[in-house]
């Protein structure tokens, strides 16, 4: 039914998917970096409108996703590729502060 050289194309075939998968898990997906510096990019160009040069980000298998500081923004910047997804350590400190603000001034009323 199978000849040998049929045989072993499966097999490079299924070694091939676990080396990736498992490069995968500690890596992220291949030219996953690629795509979440594109999207980081593009996001601080749209919010704080800076063309600056971002270094490439690193994964964190932890979370699964990619982070990226910016020292120029004082920021970690994270992309989640599953859920396309972007964190701003910055922008989420700003909004947590004005929200305890407004919650104070709510309950001392």
């Amino acid at each position: 039914m199978f000849n040998k050289r049929s045989i072993s194309i499966i097999l490079t075939l299924i070694i091939s998917f676990l080396v990736i998968g498992i490069y995968s898990i500690f890596n992220g997906i291949p030219f996953g970096s690629i795509i979440a510096k594109a999207k980081i990019t593009e996001y601080v160009r749209e919010v704080y409108d800076l063309n600056e040069n971002i270094p490439a980000p690193r994964f964190n298998s932890k979370e699964s996703s990619y982070r990226v500081y910016l020292s120029h923004l004082d920021s970690e910047i994270s992309y989640d590729l599953s859920q396309n997804q972007i964190l701003d350590e910055k922008l989420v400190h700003v909004i947590d502060v004005k929200f305890q603000d407004q919650y104070n001034k709510l309950r001392t009323l």
